[in-house]
Order: C-alpha cells, then sequence, then structure tokens
C-alpha cells in the first residue's frame, strides 16, 4: 500500500499538469473551438465569389477572377482551386487576356500539382517548359519561388543523396534569382541565411516582420513557421513549439484547411508528453487535410497518426488504471469502514449479552450453586465454540492477507520500474486466481482419492480397454466431473460452476465419456450406482 500511493500521486500529477500547457497551446485550444465556424464563413466567401463568375463578361476580367478564386480555394478544397486553374487556362489562350496570362496560368497549375507530392513530375514537367526571358518582374518572382518549391520537393523525394544535393543547389539558385526580383522578401532572406549556417540573423530577420503582441493575421504564419524550423534547428525546443503554436493560431484563424504548423506541433507534443493535445490536433489536421483533398498533406499525416494515437491508447489505459486503483482503494476503504462498525455492533452485541448473563448468573448464585455450577459449563462451552470460530476466522484473514501482500508485493514492484505496459498486464492477467484455482483442484484430487481409492479401477471397468486411464494421482476435467457425479453432484450446471467451464463443455465430456463405454445407454447409471 505504501507503495501505491506515490503512483497515484503521480499519476494525477501528470494528469493536472497535462491540463495546464502555456498561453501559446491554450491560444492553439481557443483556435480550435471556433475553427469551424471561420472554415465555414471562408468557403462561403468563396462560394459566393466563384457564383459572381457568371455575371462577368470581359474575358481578361473573368480570367483575373478565375485566378483569385482559385488562390482563395487553394487553401480551402483543392479540387474546386484546379477547376478554376483550369478554367483561367482556357481562357488565357485567347488573344486580350494578356501576354502573361498563360504563363501565369500553367505557374498555378504547376503550384498546385506540387502541392500534391505525387504530380511533383508533371509540375516540374510545365516549369521546364516556360521561359522567364518575357516574363514581367512580378510573374518572373512567382517562377522562380516555384523552382524553389519544386525542386525541393524533387529533393525531399529522391533516396539519392547525389541527387537530392543536386536538386537543393538547384533550388537555391532559383532562390536567389527570385532575390534579384524581390530582394525585399523577409522569408526568402531567411531561407538563404538558414542555408549558410547563419541562424541567428534568420531569426533576428524575421522577429523584426513581427508586431510586438502576438498576432493572429494569415500573413505572419509562414513566418512563424519558419522560425519555428529555425529554433529547432538550433535546439531551442520550447521556442520552436511556441511558434508552431503561433502559426497554427494565424491558420486556424484564417479559416485554411492546408497549414503544416498544427500536425507538427502535435509531434512536438507527443515528445513533451501531452498526448491529449497532440491527438486532438493530429486528428484535426487529417480531417482539414481531407476535407481540402490534400493528399500530400494526408501522407504526412499519416506518418505520425500511428504513433500519437498508439501514446493516446496507452495514455488512457494509464488513466483507466489509475481511477480503478482510486475506486479499489476507496471500495477497501468502505469496507474497512462497515467491518469495523460491524465488529463495533457485534462486540457490543457481544458485551450486551454478556453482561446480562454475568446478571442472571448472579441471581442464579443467591438461588442455588447447582444453577451456578451450569451456567458455568454453559459459558464454557460457549467460550471454546467462539476461541475455534476465531481461530478459524483468523487462519482466513491471514490467509488472504498474506495473498493480497504477494499481489501488491509484485504490482509494486512492477510500478517501481515504471512499466505500466507490464502492470496493466498485472492487473489484467488470471494467472494468479488460475494458480489459486489450480492448487484447489489438486486438494479435491488428493482428498477424493484418500475417499475412493478404487475411483480409476471402477471407472475402467465400464469402459472399453482402448480407452481405460491410467492410475493417476491429478484429474483431467472429464475425470473430476465423475468424481463429482460420484459425490452425488448430478446437475451439469452445477458442475460447470465447480469446475468453471461451461455447460456445454460438461456435455460435451459426458457425451465423449458414454462413446467409450462398454455399454454407451447405462454408462453413467452404473457408474454413479457402483457408489
Amino acid at each position: 500500500m505504501k507503495k501505491i500511493f506515490p503512483f497515484l500521486f503521480f499519476t494525477l500529477l501528470s494528469v493536472v499538469l497535462s491540463c495546464s500547457r502555456d498561453e501559446g497551446l491554450r491560444r492553439v485550444d481557443s483556435a480550435l473551438r471556433s475553427a469551424d465556424d471561420i472554415q465555414t464563413r471562408a468557403m462561403l466567401a468563396a462560394d459566393s465569389a466563384a457564383s459572381c463568375l457568371a455575371a462577368i463578361e470581359r474575358p481578361d476580367s473573368l480570367f483575373e477572377a478565375h485566378l483569385r478564386v482559385a488562390s482563395t480555394y487553394s487553401a480551402l478544397d483543392l479540387e474546386i482551386a484546379l477547376e478554376h486553374i483550369h478554367s483561367a487556362l482556357d481562357l488565357s489562350r485567347r488573344e486580350d487576356c494578356g501576354r502573361d496570362a498563360a504563363t501565369r496560368a500553367l505557374l498555378r497549375l504547376a503550384s498546385l500539382y506540387n502541392s500534391q507530392g505525387a504530380m511533383v513530375k508533371d509540375a516540374s514537367a510545365i516549369f521546364d517548359g516556360l521561359d522567364p526571358d518575357g516574363m514581367s518582374p512580378a510573374v518572373r518572382r512567382e517562377y522562380y519561388i516555384l523552382g524553389v518549391q519544386i525542386n525541393r520537393s524533387l529533393a525531399e523525394m529522391s533516396f539519392d543523396r547525389t541527387l537530392s544535393r543536386h536538386y537543393r543547389s538547384v533550388a537555391a539558385a532559383y532562390r536567389d534569382s527570385a532575390m534579384t526580383v524581390d530582394g525585399g522578401s523577409p522569408i526568402i532572406a531567411a531561407n538563404r541565411l538558414v542555408e549558410e549556417g547563419k541562424l541567428p540573423e534568420a531569426e533576428h530577420l524575421l522577429k523584426a516582420e513581427l508586431p510586438d503582441t502576438p498576432s493572429d493575421e494569415k500573413g505572419l504564419a509562414p513566418i512563424y513557421h519558419t522560425l519555428a524550423g529555425i529554433y529547432d534547428r538550433r535546439g531551442m525546443r520550447d521556442e520552436a513549439r511556441e511558434a508552431l503554436a503561433a502559426a497554427a493560431v494565424c491558420d486556424l484563424r484564417a479559416g485554411v484547411r492546408e497549414y503544416k504548423a498544427l500536425p507538427e506541433l502535435a509531434v512536438a507534443l507527443l515528445a513533451l508528453g501531452d498526448v491529449t493535445r497532440a491527438h486532438r490536433y493530429i486528428h484535426r489536421s487529417a480531417h482539414d487535410a481531407a476535407a481540402c483533398h490534400a493528399s500530400q498533406r494526408q501522407l504526412e499525416i499519416a506518418a505520425s497518426l500511428p504513433a500519437i494515437d498508439a501514446a493516446y491508447a496507452r495514455y488512457q489505459e494509464r488513466r483507466t488504471l489509475t481511477v480503478a486503483l482510486i475506486s479499489i482503494f476507496g471500495l477497501l476503504l468502505a469496507a474497512g469502514v462497515g467491518i469495523g462498525f460491524i465488529t463495533v455492533r457485534r462486540k457490543n452485541r457481544q458485551l450486551n449479552d454478556s453482561a446480562e448473563s454475568l446478571i442472571e448468573a448472579r441471581d442464579s448464585l443467591e438461588r442455588t450453586n447447582e444453577s451456578m455450577q451450569r451456567l458455568n459449563e454453559r459459558l464454557a462451552a460457549e467460550s471454546r465454540i467462539k476461541e475455534k470460530y476465531i481461530t478459524a476466522f483468523m487462519e482466513l484473514c491471514l490467509s488472504y492477507l498474506k495473498k493480497m501482500e504477494s499481489y501488491r508485493a509484485d504490482l509494486g514492484k512492477i510500478a517501481a520500474r515504471g512499466d505500466w505496459d507490464a502492470l496493466t498486464r498485472t492487473i489484467k492477467s488470471s494467472r494468479y486466481v488460475n494458480r489459486e484455482v489450480d492448487q484447489f483442484f489438486r486438494r479435491f484430487d488428493k482428498a477424493f482419492l484418500s475417499l475412493y481409492p478404487d475411483f480409476i479401477a471402477d471407472l475402467n471397468a465400464l469402459l472399453r480397454p482402448e480407452e481405460r486411464y491410467p492410475e493417476c494421482t491429478t484429474f483431467s476435467t472429464e475425470l473430476r466431473i465423475y468424481a463429482l457425479l460420484r459425490l452425488g453432484v448430478g446437475n451439469s450446471g452445477d458442475i460447470a460452476k465447480f469446475l468453471r467451464c461451461s455447460e456445454s463443455t460438461v456435455y460435451n465430456y459426458r457425451t465423449q465419456m458414454r462413446n467409450r463405454a462398454l455399454d454407451r445407454t447405462s454408462f453413467e447409471t452404473e457408474f454413479i450406482a457402483g457408489a
């Protein structure tokens, strides 16, 4: 019992601490509670914008509108976004849409393909077919950024390290080209500093772009996410987790479904032991990725989902075990109080009875010595009976106390090792009960043979020679069935309760034994009559 109290204390403490994380995680929890409403409003706004396309007559205006709607849907539903990109691509072939229209549509299509993972090669084919020389600066910047994204994807997908390094060098070249077009992008500049190993400088650059107080602006999510990667590379786990939480809040407040921060935060929380939040975050991420039809994001989430689910299952088992132990302790305490109350009442009743007996004895002493003698003899007889009962009760209690102490000691050793899985298996295991049942049946076999030493011989006399049993001191289940029949227990239900098996099992054994008999119809009658 002394070892159970520390286990309960630390288990309860861990449950309390898991519910009281820092402010960043509480903001994520708050954002998750309102995420469904925000996403619904964002989807309604996107649908409303899409419904207005039918009223646009000019091809160039309709082309721009399709790209805007596609950009809106790219964070909500990639399949719908793809439809609008194809519509824009069809319009781009018309001369009145502008010379960059087809290039812009193809860039959006390639970017969408790249985000789906399995279509990186298709994105790369589209990208390779474009010529940046004739592009406007804005389109050329988009072209270079897409080159960075595609080559990073190819590097991550390649298991050939040499080829992966080649793709990364190409991505770096495109990144440098993007900086020549737009050198003011903090994320591009920070990524360049990271690749050069200048992590503090990259951190300082990005933090200069953030407001003084935490903000939920959509545009800040990439900055927070990039900061989280920098902190992680520097070994600053707490800061990385806080940055991921801030990025996740920005994504959830913006109503997007295609994001990276929340599933990465779930994996980070799993390492910290915050299993409930990790489980909630990863499943929300999986739900949003499926709703967005983001197959690449679903694959990334699926990689960490089994480990988080397994940890959550173990957490639930430990929590159930804690509740069970507290319940058992409460029941034991209540049982102890109840037994104490009953014992006190019984003792009071016995004291009252003894007082009355003393009064009667005093009165009887005054009347006659013979009555006193009889009273003394009766009291002496009652005392001997009480001694026998008390001795038997104490022996029974001591026997169970020793068994409980042994079982508690085993659980304490496992708990002291911190092996919760083994502790759960031990509690669920029936080996202790099975051991006691086995010992009981062995004692039964021994006692029965002392009463009926010819039991095996009598049974074999009614069986065919090839079906007879050898002499033994320990019975099988079917022999115990017929031992009970010899004792007069003929009901299969009573036999099943005694042997801890089903009635169908008893019935099958009795049928099998009759099939082995010399005379099947009269076998059991002759066997019972032989008693």
